[in-house]
């Protein structure tokens, strides 16, 4: 502000001890550079701090963007685009449906056998063991039907770019509605355990059975993960490209994300990153479409870059 000389000292420059306290807690948030709460003494004047935090800010990782391949696909009018987005609509209700029907189907041929209970003395009965087929025989009839369509639907997600408003943008459309519909009514209830390591290999995700598996991941061909990983962010292998008048519709682009053995995957990583060995991805941190991460990083900050050691 006016006033202000950074080659002054605190005082002058009128700093009180709740700024102090901000200024301290900032500069670990933004920058993850940390200072004592009596910084002041050691650096006595904005000019020294601001020397402090350059020399240990960090730095950027590199990135790589190879260009896209552009998919084949047919141009639709809007219209008829929300009337296939409609029925794909309607679709998920019909495999809801059935996978309540399955479900309810496997429940009469197994429970006959099993201890009906009477809620009190009201004269109705309860089959309690129910739930334990159906929910079961409910949640692997959605999956079946989520990896089936999504085979037949789009196959292998490839590295490419793609038009929205295209017949490909609605078969990708269609199959991420549905695994998105999966995940509310399955994946949350069985995240952080082997059947969800067991549908994403369905679903073509080359995911080494000794990951830890705390997000969702979409694009799954696209997604490689080494043994002893954490991932506790969800993954995407798409982002949508700038809307452009030029173009008359955005892009919808796709790149294969690697993350090696060993890593804590905390933030997002963006598509197309590659992600090596022991390397720490901090919560709250992003790697930008591209980012090559060496092994033993500690990725912090957003855009994402690599603290240095502090000086002595």
């Amino acid at each position: 502000g006016d006033g202000f000389d950074e080659n002054a000292s605190w005082d002058k420059n009128g700093l009180s001890s709740v700024a102090q306290a901000e200024l301290t807690s900032e500069l670990s948030r933004r920058a993850s550079v940390e200072v004592s709460n009596d910084f002041d003494l050691t650096y006595p004047t904005p000019a020294a701090l601001k020397a402090y935090v350059q020399s240990n800010i960090g730095h950027n990782y590199p990135s790589n963007l190879p260009d896209l391949t552009k998919a084949d696909s047919v141009p639709l009018p809007r219209s008829i685009l929300m009337i296939l987005q409609a029925m794909g609509v309607f679709f998920q209700l019909f495999a809801l449906t059935i996978s309540f029907a399955i479900a309810f189907w496997v429940g009469k041929a197994v429970l006959p056998t099993q201890s009906i209970f009477e809620v009190g003395k009201s004269g109705r009965y309860v089959q309690w063991s129910w739930a334990l087929v159906i929910i079961p025989a409910f949640m692997t009839a959605l999956s079946l039907t989520v990896v089936v369509v999504k085979w037949v639907a789009v196959g292998r997600y490839r590295s490419r770019q793609v038009a929205v408003f295209s017949t490909t943008f609605v078969t990708w459309w269609f199959v991420d509605r549905l695994v998105h519909l999966w995940e509310s009514w399955v994946g949350t209830y069985i995240i952080d355990t082997p059947l969800i390591w067991v549908f994403y290999r369905l679903m073509g995700a080359k995911i080494h059975p000794r990951t830890t598996i705390n997000g969702f991941v979409r694009e799954f061909d696209l997604v490689s993960v080494g043994a002893n990983t954490t991932l506790k962010h969800r993954l995407r292998c798409r982002q949508f490209g700038p809307w452009r008048e030029e173009t008359g519709a955005p892009t919808l682009r796709f790149r294969p994300t690697s993350i090696g053995r060993g890593c804590l995957i905390e933030g997002m990583v963006g598509l197309g990153s590659n992600v090596e060995d022991k390397a720490h991805v901090d919560m709250q941190c992003v790697l930008p479409e591209g980012t090559q991460l060496p092994s033993g990083s500690h990725a912090v900050g957003n855009p994402a870059y690599e603290q240095s050691v502090p000086s002595k």
